[in-house]
């Protein structure tokens, strides 16, 4: 049986923190299985919101709206969602809709695009497991309080009912290879090794074990010239048990970790 893993390495609008350019700013666009969509999203938080209309439109849902509360329902799968007000408008968090509902969902940083890749796999999670975040903790050592920031958000953003939100979406083209080359081995239990460009993908899974090990050059996640760290590569480890889970992302002297329970 497939398992449904990854919706971001966010991960995921991981990086949304450090990614405003100065001056104008392009706006932000959605792309769903490589085909422009000429959707908006607003941006709030860091996190992409759509009007509930057109986040149903665009993830073919059927949508209930009652009470201050979205339901979105799609090929026997739905997922409740409060509405949040962005301006005048109710909105819904793509994220959060698009991975209940079978997506993965991620951000490219350098075309601010939104990428939603349907890859045909059960929604719900691991065995339908849902994951509680117990803690995240960061030893950042020289790193300013912004690239702190983004480390914790990186581990916090790991969903581990779907381990491909490990993939970092800032090459829209490099993490879709990932994740199709990740989908097909999550078809099977055992190791497997993916690689696409400068990042390779590790995953192994026997049961409802898994651990997957993403390397990717630190240039491609931070403003790694400034921080001192060009050349450098971060680590991210994801493993998940059958009571509990954990993640962990190393650059250099410094680390971050999260800890979750089922």
């Amino acid at each position: 049986m497939k398992k449904r893993f990854f919706s971001l390495l966010a991960v995921c609008a991981l990086v949304l923190g450090l990614m405003a350019p100065v001056g104008a700013v392009e706006l932000p666009s959605v792309e769903c299985n490589g085909v422009e969509t000429g959707y908006v999203p607003r941006l709030l938080g860091g996190r992409s919101y759509l009007p509930a209309e057109e986040t149903a439109a665009l993830l073919g849902a059927e949508l209930t709206l009652e009470g201050g509360r979205a339901k979105l329902y799609r090929g026997g799968e739905s997922v409740v969602l409060p509405l949040t007000r962005v301006g005048e408008e109710e909105c819904l968090p793509l994220r959060q809709a698009g991975t209940a509902l079978g997506y993965q969902v991620g951000w490219d940083r350098e075309s601010r695009r939104v990428l939603l890749v349907d890859l045909g796999l059960p929604a719900g999670g691991q065995s339908g497991k849902v994951w509680r975040l117990e803690e995240t903790q960061v030893q950042a050592g020289w790193l300013t309080a912004a690239a702190k920031g983004w480390a914790e958000q990186l581990v916090a953003g790991v969903d581990p009912a779907w381990l491909l939100s490990a993939i970092p979406l800032t090459d829209g083209d490099t993490a879709l290879e990932l994740m199709a080359g990740a989908a097909k081995a999550l078809e099977q239990p055992g190791a497997a090794v993916v690689t696409a460009g400068d990042t390779t993908l590790e995953l192994w899974r026997e049961g409802e074990r898994s651990v997957l090990t993403l390397t990717v050059p630190a240039a491609a996640l931070l403003p790694a010239e400034t921080l001192g760290v060009k050349g450098k590569t971060v680590t991210l480890s994801v493993e998940t048990g059958t009571e509990e889970a954990r993640a962990l992302v190393r650059l250099g002297n410094w680390q971050a970790s999260a800890r979750w329970t089922a």
